[in-house]
Formats: structure tokens, C-alpha cells, sequence
């Protein structure tokens, strides 16, 4: 029985090469009718390798990586046949739905080439926003790193908070204050604001 249900999950994730895929890869796996989230091209990907004795940098193959995310479980054997279809590699469970796809930007790996968030793609109802959502403790303890950056950066305005996010690439915070305490962080901002307008026309 735990044999079987080890094999079978909701999420996987493959790999899918630009000189192997047929031109139209996309268009096949939309035909089945599952959520993807396909990542940007990886082609500045480097892995550390020996070459004549000595160990070098050496450009990786360059794929997409391919999130495939089913309502209820499905064995293995589904998401391969999946792969399969567009020349991909053996698919692999995904463990966390949330870390991978950070780790299809290396928004986790400063020392690997960032790729853009932006150009990540989602398909057969998808969502990039959905799958990135924080909850519990976890979404307490940024909301409380955000409130710790207003208050060093002495910003005192929402648009002021989404700018510097913006200009720092800072994507899981602006995701937080965009989407999941947008109303939240207005009103703290708009507080925040008048009690230091008030403290000024004190002087």
C-alpha cells in the first residue's frame, strides 16, 4: 500500500530541450487539458566540471523546466508519458510546488543567473500567484520583515513601498503586498504617513 501511494502525486516536473522538442511541444501538452507552468529558457546555466585535469565552468544544455500540476493523484508512469510526448526527460515529483518554482528563476541561488519571473509561463488554468502564496506563520513572519524594511527605509507610503520593491527585485514581497495584505499594508502605510505628517507640523 505505501509503495503505491509513493508513486502517485499530484505534482511533477520534467525537463524539455529546444533542440529535441517539436516546434509546437506547447501546443501538445495544452492538448491534454492539465495545468503547467513552463520556466524561462535556461540557457546561461553553468555546472562545475573537470577538463584536463582542471575544473572549470561549463555550459549546460539548455532546457525549460516543466511544472505539471494534477487535481488528484497520478502514478509516474502519467507524467512521464507527458515528457515522453514532447522528447522531454523522466519526470520527477515535485516535493514542494513552491520552492521549485522559485528555483525556476534561481530566485534562491544568488550564484546561479537569475532568470526573470516575468517570464514565466502558465497554462490550462495555471497560476503562478496561486502556487507562490504563503499561509500561517510563514506569511506572519514576512509581513513582519516587510513592516522592519518600512520602518529602516523610512517609507511611509504605499507606491513608496512598491517602488523600492520594484528596484530591489524583491518578487515575494511584491507579491505579498500586491496580492495576498495589499489592504493590510495600505492602511499601515496610510497610518504611518499622517502620524509623521502630525509629528511634523508639531515642530
Amino acid at each position: 500500500m505505501s509503495q503505491t501511494t509513493d508513486n502517485r502525486f499530484r505534482n511533477a516536473v520534467f525537463l524539455v530541450y529546444p533542440d529535441s522538442a517539436p516546434e509546437n511541444w506547447i501546443e501538445i501538452l495544452r492538448l491534454q487539458h492539465v495545468p503547467f507552468i513552463v520556466s524561462p529558457l535556461h540557457d546561461k546555466d553553468k555546472d562545475l566540471s573537470e577538463l584536463d585535469g582542471d575544473l572549470c565552468l561549463v555550459s549546460k544544455k539548455a532546457h525549460w523546466h516543466v511544472a505539471v500540476m494534477c487535481d488528484g493523484n497520478k502514478p509516474l508512469k502519467y507524467f512521464c508519458d507527458l515528457s515522453k510526448s514532447v522528447n522531454g526527460s523522466t519526470a520527477w515529483k515535485i516535493q514542494n510546488l513552491r520552492s521549485m518554482l522559485r528555483y525556476f528563476c534561481h530566485l534562491d541561488n544568488p550564484e546561479k543567473y537569475q532568470y526573470p519571473v516575468n517570464d514565466i509561463r502558465t497554462f490550462c488554468g495555471a497560476s503562478y500567484d496561486d502556487a507562490m502564496q504563503l499561509s500561517g506563520n510563514e506569511l506572519t513572519d514576512e509581513c513582519n520583515k516587510i513592516i522592519s524594511f518600512c520602518i529602516e527605509n523610512d517609507i511611509s507610503s504605499f507606491s513608496g513601498l512598491v517602488k523600492m520593491l520594484h528596484h530591489l527585485g524583491y518578487h515575494d514581497w511584491m507579491h505579498i503586498v500586491s496580492s495576498q495584505r495589499t489592504y493590510f499594508f495600505a492602511a499601515y502605510l496610510k497610518d504611518t504617513h499622517f502620524i509623521k505628517k502630525e509629528k511634523q507640523n508639531e515642530v
